[in-house]
């Protein structure tokens, strides 16, 4: 089959699509004619993308673009290898997200950076855990996501509150596994060495604030055990 059909440079991988094709429908025809011929060099599934989502892709490729050259190139490696139409757009809903941030703080040469999502899918592999979720919060600045490089290793999220700035969110093993107090001390002092609040957060304040208002008899837990909460204990 020839690389233009209806006018429409296909390229040669999806001509070889086209030409084993049982059926070519409308909705294949104008799929193809809304992709660049560099995603339909690329992707390997493009007769089962709807024409709005090739919109949806080509719109997305206009972001990557964006970026420079070589992300974008880079980004289309990457969704080349996506055999499913779900496994496309993952890839792509990752790669629009923009790297994050520098952090304001620095943790030190203890403590290593998640700095970029191949980083967190790394740790989410690696500790069998769900930081991987946490790509959004992470990109716009609202948590820092660390490795603790001591031995045995940990997860360590930190979090913005507005009454003591920065501040340990939660540390866990692998598996979500809590961490040991002789660990603990360890994090939390280097934490606290950089100027990383460790204990009660701004809702634990004013939770407590509102418990002891309504109640005669009000417990104010000891801060240990709120520190122990953080470490999963």
């Amino acid at each position: 089959m020839a690389r233009v059909v209806t006018g429409v440079d296909m390229g040669l991988r999806t001509a070889k699509f086209l030409r084993h094709a049982d059926t070519i429908s409308t909705d294949t025809v104008r799929t193809f004619a809304r992709l660049p011929a560099r995603l339909l060099d690329r992707i390997g599934i493009p007769l089962e993308i709807s024409p709005a989502a090739a919109e949806l892709l080509v719109e997305c490729l206009q972001v990557i673009d964006g970026r420079g050259a070589d992300y974008a190139e880079a980004a289309l490696d990457r969704w080349a290898k996506a055999s499913t139409v779900d496994a496309l757009f993952e890839l792509v809903r990752q790669d629009i997200i923009h790297e994050f941030p520098q952090p304001p703080i620095d943790c030190g040469p203890r403590f290593r950076r998640l700095a970029c999502i191949a980083d967190l899918n790394d740790v989410a592999t690696r500790y069998e855990n769900c930081v991987r979720n946490y790509v959004e919060p992470a990109a716009d600045g609202r948590v820092l996501l660390y490795e603790w490089l001591g031995e045995p290793g940990a997860v360590v999220e930190l979090c913005r509150d507005i009454v003591y700035g920065w501040m340990l969110s939660e540390a866990r093993l692998a598996g979500n596994k809590p961490v040991e107090m002789a660990m603990r001390d360890e994090i939390a002092s280097e934490l606290v060495r950089r100027g990383v609040h460790v204990g009660r957060s701004y809702w634990d304040l004013d939770d407590a604030l509102g418990d002891a208002a309504r109640r005669r008899r009000f417990i104010f837990p000891p801060v240990d055990e709120v520190v122990q909460r953080l470490f999963g204990a």
